[in-house]
């Protein structure tokens, strides 16, 4: 989100027109003032303020203005045949490494007093990747920005600069391939570039419509679908520096006349973005076409009041001077807290923690990002400089990856961490049949246990498997994620393409035990209660066809239509069919709440952010979701009575009256808010009747 211009003065083309000897540099506090709505988007939505969903399209605003700051720089001195690869990567590193390193170096000790080995290993893997200007790799190859737990990644942010750093490999290059084509620029090679550069942007655009939905990840985080965001700044960066002695300032992109308009209207894009889109939005793609366009009138309309008067005001250019610094601080702390805090941090201390960081972005700019700035180190002595000081600083990370994490700092964590890890899904189907002999053994032989349902039934299948196995039976596992086996019926907060997939696989799982008579025993298990969590804004269960929203009430009667469904033809083929009422699903996250427990510091700041010290290892009924679980047992045990199947109570042994244990004798029996670990199935499947005679 870096705009690494050459100091703190926004730098372009005098009069925004052209790029030639003896011209003028001219300083547009208004840019600053756009950088300031950029980094308070990003900060503001990172912080949870439910007003700006759609924050994160700062950082396309800051690519637009990077594309435009830095276009102009170095087509100016092309112009002026003076551009010089080594002096332009001298003002990069001055600009952006400094404050990055000490950024580094500050979060290597935090890390290494809070985060557990698995954690530690992590943040190191994007640190050294961070340096290299990598890290939108890693973060591609490694997670989803939008999903679960990437606000536990303290150095995602950095992902922005390599897509910045990745754009300025290029970019440069092919502009001294057009500067050796003629000295200077001629009309004819200015047109020529600003049609390469205008390819480039509609190859990228297409990119980025193209694989949003289909590669998402990467469109979101690599170079050839972000491309284009920078290069819409070069553009406007090339078209004034080509209207130089043609067209007058004031009279570029419809003339001043239009400017309060155009800016106005670019304010508006942005806040449509900011105020409308959310983390289901695909994004980049064509979402990503309001934040930059909106960016794009506000810099074309330097004349306008708003640009003038508001944007540059001394708040608003205070707030974009130190907006890098404060980009890079305000994530890693947010991150720390969240991760020391075993629930979602409020809003409100949210915001405390993001002041807090822009009192470190002040402090950053002001002795770290300025005397750097400013520093008259010859071009050759400063670059092996910073690639030295740049090994340095990765080197502690590669150190720490190879020692996998420090383990010996925590050596109870450094256990919990490699049970963690263990944990695999091998049986997690799309479709049925499936042909891991892991999941659907064939006949042998022994008679068959169904085990059907969705990821909580993977939780409990490993020991499931293993009583199936003491009763001389096998087990075959038909489980699909984030669908319960109910037939006719599936949860409405999962999307389109899987309610549907649901719908098929259950049905093909019915059919296939019907159709196996070696199945004697049918087990139905799965998380209840999941869609009864979102009410009042959610809409539960829907039956086949049926639109969302719908009543609470309506939910329930489809959650017992569905499961009556699957249960009556199978009970009408003799089949016998447990039930197993799920266990209680928990309001925080149990391996945060034992990592804090047992790391001092980090214990230090769970209590600064939760305000009480809590007893490890029991949750009380205030964090879990007791009436929702209470709602669908009732729900189980109407169509256990009517059908004449058994319900197993998978609670019975983790549970006493309203609290219920996630850690034991220093084991975890949650590995999540809602799964079980293999230790906290097999005390939940205590006494499971698997050898109980079948009802007729």
């Amino acid at each position: 989100m870096h705009v690494p211009e050459e100091d703190s003065k926004s730098q372009v083309p005098a009069s925004l027109q052209a790029a030639g000897p003896g011209l003028r540099d001219e300083y547009r506090t208004d840019i600053d003032g756009l950088r300031a709505i950029a980094v308070l988007s990003v900060v503001l939505f990172h912080a949870g303020v439910a007003a700006m969903p759609g924050g994160f399209v700062g950082v396309d605003i800051f690519f637009v203005i990077s594309g435009y700051l830095i276009g102009a720089h170095i087509y100016r001195d092309v112009s002026r045949g003076r551009f010089s690869l080594a002096s332009f990567y001298r003002l990069r590193a001055k600009r952006i490494l400094p404050a990055l390193f000490c950024l580094l170096l500050f979060c290597y000790l935090v890390s290494v007093m809070l985060l557990t080995p698995v954690e530690l290993k992590l943040f190191d893997e994007y640190a050294v990747t961070s340096v290299f200007s990598v890290s939108n790799i890693f973060a591609w190859w490694k997670a989803d920005y939008f999903a679960v737990g990437t606000e536990q990644n303290p150095l995602l942010m950095t992902w922005s600069l390599g897509v910045e750093e990745h754009f300025y490999l290029f970019f440069p290059l092919l502009l001294l391939l057009f500067s050796r084509m003629g000295r200077p620029l001629g009309e004819r090679l200015r047109r020529r570039l600003f049609r390469t550069m205008l390819g480039v942007a509609v190859l990228s655009f297409w990119l980025s419509l193209a694989g949003t939905r289909t590669y998402p990840t990467a469109a979101f985080y690599l170079l050839p679908t972000r491309a284009w965001e920078l290069a819409v700044g070069v553009l406007m960066a090339i078209h004034e520096a080509a209207a130089n002695g043609r067209i007058a300032a004031h009279s570029l992109y419809g003339g001043e006349r239009w400017a309060s308009l155009r800016s106005v209207v670019g304010v508006a894009a942005i806040t449509f973005a900011v105020v409308s889109y959310g983390t289901t939005t695909y994004f980049p793609g064509a979402a990503a076409l309001a934040p930059v366009l909106g960016a794009a009138l506000i810099l074309s309309s330097p004349d306008s009041w708003l640009n003038r008067s508001l944007l540059s005001s001394r708040p608003f250019r205070w707030v974009g001077l130190v907006s890098y610094s404060w980009y890079l601080w305000h994530w890693p702390l947010l991150s720390f807290a969240r991760i020391c805090s075993d629930h979602p941090i409020s809003t409100g201390k949210a915001l405390g923690v993001v002041l807090l960081a822009l009192v470190f972005a002040w402090l950053s700019y002001r002795f770290v990002e300025q005397p750097f700035r400013h520093s008259t180190t010859p071009t050759a002595t400063l670059l092996r400089r910073y690639a030295v000081t740049g090994v340095l600083v990765a080197l502690p990370g590669v150190v720490m990856i190879g020692m996998q994490g420090l383990p010996q700092r925590f050596p109870a964590l450094a256990a919990q961490d490699v049970m963690l890890d263990s944990l695999t899904h091998p049986c997690v189907l799309d479709m049925i049949p499936a042909s891991s002999q892991e999941c659907l053994p064939v006949a042998d032989g022994r008679p068959a246990v169904a085990l059907v349902g969705d990821s909580h039934a993977e939780a409990l299948s490993s020991q499931l498997n293993e009583l199936a196995g003491a009763s001389g039976m096998r087990l075959l596992r038909l489980i699909h994620t984030s669908c319960p086996p109910l037939l006719g019926v599936a949860a409405s907060t999962i999307d389109a393409t899987a309610y549907r997939s649901c719908l098929q696989f259950n049905q093909a799982a019915q059919r296939l035990i019907l159709d196996d008579p070696t199945v004697h025993l049918v087990v139905l298990a799965g998380l209840w209660a999941g869609p009864m969590e979102f009410f009042p804004k959610g809409n539960g269960y829907l039956s086949a066809g049926q639109q969302a929203p719908i009543s609470q009430q309506q939910s329930d009667a489809n959650f017992e239509e569905g499961l009556n469904a699957m249960v009556a033809p199978l009970r009408r083929a003799g089949k016998r069919v447990i039930l197993l009422q799920d266990y209680e699903s928990l309001r925080f996250d149990p391996v945060r709440r034992v990592s804090a427990y047992l790391i001092p510091a980090r214990g230090w700041i769970s209590r600064l952010f939760t305000g009480e010290s809590r007893v490890p290892g029991l949750a009380t009924s205030d964090e879990m979701y007791l009436q929702e679980n209470a709602s669908a047992a009732s729900i189980l045990s109407q169509v256990a009575v009517r059908q004449d199947a058994e319900i197993f109570d998978t609670r019975s042994q983790l549970c006493s009256g309203t609290a219920c244990t996630f850690y034991r004798q220093n084991t975890l029996l949650y590995h999540d808010t809602n799964h079980l670990t293999p230790s906290g199935a097999q005390l939940a499947l205590r006494g499971f009747p698997m050898l109980a005679p079948a009802h007729r």
